[in-house]
């Protein structure tokens, strides 16, 4: 049975690919994350694309722990991917994505030296999966070093356009988990949905193009009213959480605030998600309840599901946390600091 009946996903076979988020403490106690996931050679069972996954995310991390430098972790995600595709013979999976790696904190300073930790090429059949993730780590650089604050915005566009699409998506399906299908969720499940939302096969910053049809069956159930108030709440978290790591990360507050307003206006149409920044900034609750509730009331729907919904959605919203962080790392060691 499809169990997002909006969708256009193939699930009703099994798994094709599973995510984790990796976060360990390199020898010099820096503290690494990335996003690690595993294709499969064909769909196989939830509970065996799990423990693959475990597998790789287990492997991953201590590839992490054992590195003496944190920082000689950045740009090696190929290399990462291919160490861990090894370790992982034999068990049906076609292929290992590391994106988005990134220091977290302070430990977020530019490396003396960077080395692959694998210079043989991909073996056959490795595929890069294509998502709004893969669009941090591309290239290089995303932002391409010492530009300008206009320059940075613009290259954020597609990324930050992508993010509130997923927190979009995100919302939609878990309240259906919740609220349509009345499952009741345990707040502590929260790992158990990092495939709530599907990757993007899109160009960046298409993925709501991607989704075109799921969206539109959405609106049809909805109605565009409701539809246009969680599209612009999904936006505004996206905000938050560009705002939120480029002020925490030691980026200068008017370059921060410069790359927030040009970066939104050109991802989002009216302004509007950049008026609702103060409910997240101010708010008395995390960033995850708050949205669940926000779409509740929009949705007139049960506050009481609104534990349930966070616990569906935090997998996404750490995504977005993790893109954004890669994001102000560019920034600050391209010398924006404050």
């Amino acid at each position: 049975m499809r169990f997002w009946p909006f969708g256009g996903d193939k699930d009703e076979g099994g798994v094709e690919f599973a995510s984790r988020v990796v976060t360990a403490r390199a020898v010099d106690e820096a503290i690494v994350r990335a996003k690690i996931t595993v294709t499969f050679e064909k769909a196989v069972a939830r509970e065996r694309a799990d423990e693959i996954a475990d597998g790789a995310a287990a492997a991953l991390r201590e590839l992490f722990e054992t590195a003496k430098r944190g920082g000689d972790l950045l740009e090696t995600e190929e290399g990462l991917g291919i160490n861990v595709l090894e370790s992982l013979d034999g068990k049906g999976v076609r292929g290992v994505e590391v994106v988005a790696l990134h220091l977290v904190g302070d430990a977020a300073q530019p490396p003396p030296t960077r080395q692959k930790l694998s210079s043989h090429p991909p073996p056959t059949g490795h595929r890069r999966m294509s998502s709004s993730q893969m669009l941090a780590v591309r290239d290089s650089r995303l932002i391409p070093e010492g530009a300008s604050p206009e320059v940075a915005a613009d290259a954020i566009v597609p990324l930050l356009r992508d993010a509130g699409t997923r927190a979009l998506i995100g919302l939609l399906r878990g309240y259906d988990l919740t609220v349509v299908r009345h499952v009741e969720l345990d707040p502590r499940q929260s790992g158990d949905f990092g495939e709530l939302v599907p990757q993007s096969t899109a160009a960046p910053g298409r993925f709501a193009e991607d989704r075109a049809e799921e969206l539109s069956r959405w609106e049809s159930k909805l109605g565009p009213e409701r539809m246009q108030a969680l599209e612009t709440e999904a936006d505004t978290v996206s905000c938050f959480f560009l705002h939120k790591n480029l002020t925490g990360s030691g980026v200068d507050p008017k370059t921060a605030l410069t790359i927030l307003e040009r970066s939104a206006a050109g991802a989002f149409e009216g302004g509007q998600p950049l008026a609702g920044l103060p409910r997240y900034l101010q708010g008395a609750q995390e960033s995850a309840f708050e949205l669940a509730s926000r779409a509740l009331s929009i949705l007139e729907a049960d506050p009481k599901r609104a534990e349930g919904l966070r616990a569906a959605i935090v997998p996404t919203l750490q995504s977005l946390q993790d893109d954004f962080a890669f994001v102000a790392q560019q920034i600050m060691l391209g010398g924006k600091r404050s």
